[in-house]
Order: C-alpha cells, then structure tokens, then sequence
C-alpha cells in the first residue's frame, strides 16, 4: 500500500503458556510421537526447540479481533471469512457479511477492475488491518522464538479419540501428543501505515493477552492453549520531513494526517486521523525517522485506554464515513 512508508508501530512482547500449548507439526517424529510439538532448527542442525509460528498467532488474533469487532462494534459490519459472496445473497436476513477477499475478488473479464487504494477504501476494519485474499494487511507478525537462556519443558500425554454414538472412548484410537507446559517467547508486531483506530484494535488484543484471555493451538476446549503476555516494548515512529509536518509529540498520528489531500481521499482516509495523549511518551529524533517510545507502563496504560476509545469512537460512526 502506498509504496512508501510514514508510520509504524512496533510491540514486543513475552508470551508465556499458562495452560499446556500444543502446536502440532503435522509429522510423528523419530520417538513414534503423533502429534510433536512444531520445532525450528535455527540455532542447531541437531537440536531443535519448541516455537509459535507467526502464522498460527496472527490466525488467533485475526479471529479475536473479529470477534470483538462484532460484540463491541456491530456498526463496522465485520466480514465473515467463511461466508462467500454468492450464498450471502441467499441471506435473507444480511446479518452476516460476505468474505472481503471474495465480495472484491475480480471476475472473469474484470480483471484491472480494483485499484489497491478502491480495495482497500471498500474492506472492513478487520481486512484493512489483518488482509484478505485481495489485499495485503498493515499487520505483520513473525515466529515467536525462546527467549535467551530460558529453559523450556515439553511432556508427553496420552489422548483417545471419543465414540460419538456411545460418548466413551474409541477403540484401538489412542494417541500420543507432546504439550509445553512451561517457556517464554518473544513475539514482535509490526503495524504499517496505520490509522489511529487501528492502534485502538492492538491495544485491545495486547490487552487480552495480558489478561490470558486468547488460546492457540491444539484443543483450546479441552484445557490447552491459553497464553499470558507481557508488553515489553512500544513504540511509534514516523518518517515525515521536518519542514513538511510540524508534529504534536503529545498527539499520535495516523496515516491521514500524514499524507496529502489527493491521496487521502484515495484511500478514504480523514485528515484528523490522531488522537491526543493524556501523558506524554519519551520522544527520540532520529534523522527522518522520529519515535514515540511508551517505556513507562503507566504511559503504556494509558497510551492503550486513549487509543481505545479512539478505536471505539471511529468504530462507531464507520458506516458513516
């Protein structure tokens, strides 16, 4: 998007399990394992050690996000990524929003018929944010690597698959899984060219982390998966040229207030796409790069209350815009 970038926000955090994890690789291991925990090579052919892959975590919080959207903000008409354009039609009560991947998807002899900026103007908060099939998303994680010099502890457990008819164990289907029951990650975020509200939607996933309300993985309903996160690092920056942009380090600004008025109205985004601070973040110049760094928890905490009410105030009156 844009094919340049002015704004950026990056969150580093710990991610601790609080219940057994089990992220399956998908291939019984060498000890007969059928369901091993995913490893990565990357320190030693020889030995290999437990990860969250990036893929995995930002399919969770996609789905969290949604959910919230949904509960908190019926208002921005958050897709369904289950539900085609074609069988929404069908619904006759239009509760449920067609795929945006799908619903924007050219068809036959349309091709070159969206621009980036028209499918981007017409996604819902959700896929500006995560991505769809048609566009990519401002919203990017990697793996999730062990921290340095933590030690980390994987138990084998026994699992039997479940007769439908009767409710009592199958016979001759027990398994084999491999769990994590103790480590710590370090998981980074990088949010591209984002507008305000969207700072609002990380706050409030980084928000249900800390309060060990999000699971991945394997068997979420039966007792596996919850994690606990810690933020450990927050900061906004921006690339502006001084002359061209006098910035408020009091405010945070989002990508419309950023950009000039022809592409603005591209993208459909609002010039006073910025909130105001109610504590100040240490700020750090660095060439044409300037940073807004939430070190302290205090101005992190309330970094997220005043960039979740902005979130909740565009939320409400997207339809409107």
């Amino acid at each position: 998007m844009l094919r340049k970038l002015v704004n950026q926000a990056d969150v580093e955090m710990t991610l601790r399990p609080v219940e057994p994890l089990l992220i399956a690789s998908g291939v019984p291991n060498a000890t007969g394992t059928d369901l091993p925990f995913v490893l990565t090579y990357r320190r030693s052919a020889d030995a290999g050690e437990p990860y969250l892959p990036g893929s995995s975590l930002k399919g969770v919080l996609r789905s969290h996000a949604e959910r919230i959207s949904r509960t908190m903000a019926p208002k921005a008409r958050v897709c369904d990524p289950h539900l085609h354009a074609k069988d929404a039609a069908q619904d006759a009560s239009a509760l449920r929003v067609p795929f945006c991947g799908d619903r924007l998807r050219p068809r036959k002899g349309e091709e070159g018929k969206w621009e980036s900026h028209d499918l981007y103007r017409q996604s819902c908060p959700i896929c500006r944010t995560f991505g769809s099939t048609v566009y990519r998303g401002r919203l990017a994680l990697g793996d999730a690597y062990l921290k340095d010099g933590e030690a980390h502890r994987i138990e084998r457990r026994d699992g039997v698959g479940i007769d439908r008819f009767s409710g009592g164990a199958s016979r001759g289907v027990k398994f084999e899984m491999e769990v994590l029951t103790h480590g710590a990650f370090r998981a980074r975020m990088r949010l591209e060219n984002f507008e305000d509200w969207q700072l609002g939607l990380l706050a409030l996933l980084c928000r249900d982390l800390e309060d060990e309300m999000i699971s991945v993985g394997h068997a979420t309903t039966r007792g596996l998966g919850r994690l606990k996160g810690a933020v450990d690092r927050l900061d906004v920056m921006y690339i502006v040229a001084p002359k061209k942009h006098q910035l408020d380090d009091k405010r945070v600004h989002g990508v419309g207030a950023l950009l000039e008025d022809d592409e603005r109205r591209l993208y459909g985004f609002v010039s006073d796409d910025h909130f105001s601070l109610n504590r100040a973040p240490a700020v750090k110049p660095q060439g044409v790069r300037r940073v807004q760094s939430f070190a302290d928890a205090e101005v992190r905490r309330t970094f997220f209350d005043d960039a979740i009410a902005r979130w909740s105030e565009r939320m409400d009156g997207w339809m409107k815009s």
